[in-house]
């Protein structure tokens, strides 16, 4: 089954949603998993949130690829 195609802003809008914070994502393309998020937060918390938004993007992986 083809995967949907969808943008860097859509794919990091999606991350984002699902996060329980104000933080910031972006998405780039990755040449091993297709797409990588980063995250942008406070010093304190940006590996946690990094780490939830990785948990989240290969949860998405299964259904969206990036449309560059």
């Amino acid at each position: 089954m083809a995967k949907e195609k969808r943008s860097a802003t859509a794919l990091a809008e999606l991350i984002a949603a699902q996060m329980d914070d104000d933080v910031q994502v972006t998405v780039a393309a990755d040449p091993d998993d297709g797409w990588q998020p980063t995250v942008i937060a406070s010093p304190a918390r940006v590996h946690e949130k990094q780490q939830q938004a990785e948990w989240i993007a290969k949860e998405l992986r299964k259904k969206y690829d990036l449309d560059e």
